[in-house]
């Protein structure tokens, strides 16, 4: 089983440049920008915490294969996080975040476009 989190409307934002005005085909300066604003960083860590809630109350579930290493609480207790372990998601979850693609709004986005407008 996978899960993720994603955060639909980020406040990060990445940047692309051309680094050669001459060469065509060099490769461009790309920076995603990936939780490079701090509101975003508060809203994953949360749903991190979450899905792991979530996940460990499930029947299938038997031990933590990914994530930071947190002391697993009693079970069946809540967990109560400390701001160590909250510092350890966020540099759990920075290292790992990553673009996500979904095809679905190709369409809208194609239909959009030919009518003159991109949201």
């Amino acid at each position: 089983m996978a899960m993720g989190n994603i955060l639909m409307y980020p406040a990060s934002r990445g940047s692309i440049h051309v680094i050669s005005p001459t060469e065509v085909y060099a490769p461009p300066n790309f920076q995603a920008g990936h939780l490079s604003h701090p509101a975003d960083v508060s809203p994953i860590v949360w749903a991190y915490k979450k899905t792991y809630e979530i996940v460990r109350r499930m029947p299938s579930y038997v031990a933590e294969v990914a994530g930071p290493l947190i002391p697993e609480p009693i079970p069946g207790a809540n967990r109560v996080y400390s701001k160590e372990d909250d510092e350890l998601i966020e540099k759990w979850v920075r290292e790992r975040v990553d673009t996500c693609f979904h095809p679905r709004f190709l369409p809208i986005l194609s239909v959009l476009t030919i009518v003159g407008r991109v949201l």
